[in-house]
C-alpha cells in the first residue's frame, strides 16, 4: 500500500496540475456553447484549372479508359476511403460483323484501377426475333465469355447486347452489339 501511494504523490508532483478527482456521480458538467457564427468559406478562385486532389474530385472527374475501347462504367468509396473506378471491356471474335450462320464469341471484362478483375458473375442478354436470349456465366481468367450462334438474325441489323458483371453486390453494366452479314 505504502508503494502505491509513493506511485501516486510522484505521478502528482511531476504534472503542472494535480487536483483530487472527484467521486463518480457527484459533479455536474455545464454544457458548452458552439460558436455563434461558424468561420466563413474562403470562395475558389473563378477560373481554376487545378483539380484539388479530394475524394469529391475525384469522384466528379471522368477518369480515362485504361484500356481503348473500355467504357467507365462506376466508381465506389472503399470503407478505408479509397476510390476504386470500374471500366468495361466487350469484345467479339472473330469480329463484330459475324457472318450468318457462324458462331461469334462475346468477351467481357470488367477493369477495377485499370487492371482486369478476375472474379463476377457475367450476364449478357439480347433479343433473337421477339425472344429473349440470355447468357449466364462466371468471370474466369479476367474475362466472361458467351458463344452467340448468328442463325435466325436479319443481316445487316445490328443486334445490342446488354452485359452486366456483379462484383461485390455491385452491378456494373455495359452496352455493346454485333452486326451479322
Amino acid at each position: 500500500m505504502k508503494s502505491l501511494a509513493l506511485v501516486l504523490v510522484i505521478g502528482c508532483v511531476s504534472l503542472a496540475a494535480c487536483t483530487a478527482l472527484p467521486t463518480p456521480g457527484s459533479t455536474s458538467v455545464a454544457p458548452t456553447r458552439e460558436p455563434a457564427t461558424a468561420p466563413a468559406a474562403t470562395p475558389a478562385p473563378a477560373s481554376s484549372a487545378v483539380v484539388q486532389p479530394t475524394v469529391a474530385g475525384v469522384l466528379e472527374a471522368t477518369p480515362p479508359p485504361p484500356i481503348p475501347g473500355a467504357v467507365f462504367v462506376g466508381r465506389r468509396v472503399t470503407p478505408l476511403g479509397f476510390v476504386e473506378t470500374f471500366h468495361m471491356d466487350a469484345w467479339f471474335v472473330p469480329g463484330p460483323n459475324p457472318p450468318l450462320g457462324t458462331k461469334t464469341t462475346l468477351s467481357v471484362s470488367l477493369i477495377k484501377n485499370s487492371v482486369q478483375w478476375l472474379g463476377g458473375d457475367l450476364q449478357a442478354e439480347w433479343w433473337k426475333g421477339d425472344e429473349q436470349q440470355i447468357c449466364r456465366v462466371i468471370v474466369i481468367y479476367h474475362r466472361g465469355i458467351c458463344d452467340i450462334t448468328t442463325d435466325g438474325y436479319e443481316r445487316g441489323v445490328f443486334v445490342p447486347i446488354t452485359a452486366t458483371i456483379k462484383y461485390l453486390d455491385q452491378a456494373y453494366t455495359m452496352h455493346t452489339g454485333f452486326t451479322p452479314q
